[in-house]
């Protein structure tokens, strides 16, 4: 059934209600509805992409942002950001970095992405893929003081502290 746009927004607002009362198998039902009606909106595929990462369905998360990357016509990157994020938490690191390049090569300026891809080459002990992250971090919020001391961390590591000096 091919539904006016109209409709299709109102069964994505519809779904939005029930995760918001907290019915999550209700609002995914109208997602999906929203989906078979012809609408093939980055959005409602985003949408649904939430709710199963509430649910631990991680698969099934991963699944919808590869059909809104697939589909999107707007800001892929913020898709391929989502998804290493969920990556990184469940932790499968590799596959997150891979997601945070693929953002970065859309856009260089994303500093989420540097900054997750910073966390991610930390916990792979990579420390020239850590630095170069970071310093790009860094280079795009030099405000982050946080992130300051860290790459400074990082040079006193690789460098220096290293070698046994002080």
């Amino acid at each position: 059934e091919e539904l006016d746009p109209a409709a299709q927004r109102t069964r994505m607002y519809l779904g939005d209600l029930y995760l918001k009362m907290q019915n999550p198998e209700r609002a995914l039902g109208y997602y999906d509805s929203a989906l078979k009606s012809g609408s093939q909106s980055d959005d409602v595929y985003a949408r649904k992409a939430a709710v199963p990462v509430g649910l631990k369905r991680i698969d099934e998360a991963l699944a919808a942002l590869d059909s809104a990357i697939s589909v999107t016509q707007y800001r892929p990157e913020r898709f391929w950001l989502k998804k290493a994020e969920i990556l990184r938490g469940i932790p499968r690191p590799e596959e997150a970095r891979k997601a945070y390049e693929k953002a970065r090569s859309i856009n260089a300026d994303l500093r989420e992405a540097w900054r997750g891809e910073a966390a991610v080459c930390r916990k792979l002990r990579d420390v020239k893929g850590w630095w170069t992250a970071l310093s790009a971090y860094v280079e795009l919020v030099p405000t982050d003081a946080s992130a300051r001391r860290e790459l400074s961390e990082v040079w006193w590591r690789s460098g220096p502290a290293s070698s046994g000096k002080k």
